[in-house]
């Protein structure tokens, strides 16, 4: 009788997979999951569907971006404000104008005294003006 050593052969379910590819999960999430190491995962992506896991992987994830990008889409324009901007500004480019405040190149301690001593000459133009 012929005893078998090792681990049966890992049977993986594509299904769960490219669901999980899609939700932006990682191959070593993924494995996880499925309770079996990355790097089998890697190889019987290569056996069974033809092509490394990254390039497999690669369109289920941008598969999920376009969902998230279409229902962000959606929201924005059924009125959400906040996808609207959020979208204008990633997707379209669009930029609030940035303000620039040029303050004379006075310091303020010295705006300061200069105020102080104009009160004082002011204080004095009047006392000498009352005498």
């Amino acid at each position: 009788m012929n005893a078998v050593i090792g681990r049966p052969p890992a049977k993986i379910n594509w299904d769960i997979v490219n669901e999980l590819l899609v939700k932006g999960c990682s191959g070593r999430q993924i494995a996880g999951s499925l309770g079996i190491h990355q790097k089998t995962l890697y190889e019987h992506c290569v056996i069974e569907k033809g092509e490394p896991f990254s390039d497999y992987s690669t369109r289920f994830y941008a598969k999920g971006e376009a969902l998230l990008i279409a229902k962000q889409f959606d929201k924005a324009i059924e009125g959400d404000n906040t996808c609207l901007i959020w979208l204008g500004k990633t997707r379209c480019k669009q930029v609030e104008e940035k303000q620039t405040i040029v303050i004379n190149s006075v310091d303020v301690k010295q705006s300061q005294k200069l105020e102080e001593a104009f009160d004082k000459s002011k204080d004095l133009v009047e006392h000498n003006d009352n005498r």
